[in-house]
């Protein structure tokens, strides 16, 4: 056994651990780590589940792939392993119209269906969600019209030419320009009684870069000192 397998063995518990999923299970830790942030794809989904059952986090931030995020059901949101979480930050930024083809065509409110199911039953306190939405198609097109005008061109000319036509916003581009953050987070907050801040952010930083951002916290009822103190020691009769 090696040194390094010697003091892993001794370790009880780790403050944080930042990196690939992948990473964390080749090195083969073996206890708790409560602040964990992990990137998370379809290739390294499959070692997501020891992980976390291994790790216990209370506090996780999940950085998702474009081609995990498209997937229709987001399994790793129900590992037993996330059973401890306070607090959950999901960081999607998603390319569309890229390599892998994505549509942009993701059920966002599906989705975070799953995550506020995670957070109601695991009771957690926080969660944040960015979603970031890159259309590559959108900026091959731009730049494709830019190129075709002529050194000799007339400013009009030029503007007519690089002017590109109107192309479609994707499901999720859509989505961003329409959604209501407020309503969303107030959504949040009557599904999960636990929660204690909500955190949103939306940006599409392609044609008119729509972006948007909700913090809200939740209101704590007032307590009433004398009532609390004599719960605690009531006054003997």
């Amino acid at each position: 056994m090696t040194e390094y397998e010697t003091q892993m063995e001794h370790w009880n518990e780790l403050a944080q651990f930042h990196g690939d999923t992948l990473d964390f299970y080749l090195l083969g830790f073996t206890c708790r780590i409560r602040h964990m942030s992990l990137s998370l794809s379809v290739h390294t989904l499959p070692f997501f589940r020891s992980v976390v059952e291994t790790a216990r986090p209370t506090h996780l931030r999940l950085s998702i792939s474009t081609m995990l995020f498209s997937k229709r059901t987001p399994t790793y949101l129900h590992d037993p392993g996330l059973a401890d979480l306070k607090s959950l930050e999901l960081d999607v930024n998603v390319w569309v119209g890229g390599q892998d083809s994505y549509k942009g065509n993701t059920d966002v409110d599906g989705f975070l269906g799953h995550a506020i199911d995670l957070l109601r039953r695991a009771s957690a306190q926080q969660f944040t969600f960015h979603l970031t939405v890159q259309n590559s198609s959108a900026r091959q097109h731009l730049f494709m019209w830019s190129s075709s005008s002529e050194p000799g061109d007339s400013d009009e000319q030029r503007e007519r030419v690089t002017r590109p036509p109107a192309v479609p916003l994707c499901p999720l581009e859509t989505w961003v320009k329409e959604v209501d953050l407020d309503a969303l987070a107030h959504r949040c907050f009557e599904a999960v009684p636990s929660l204690v801040s909500v955190k949103l952010e939306a940006w599409s930083r392609d044609r008119g870069s729509s972006h948007k951002s909700m913090e809200l916290s939740r209101v704590q009822e007032p307590v009433n000192e004398l009532q609390d103190a004599l719960r605690q020691h009531p006054l003997m009769p």
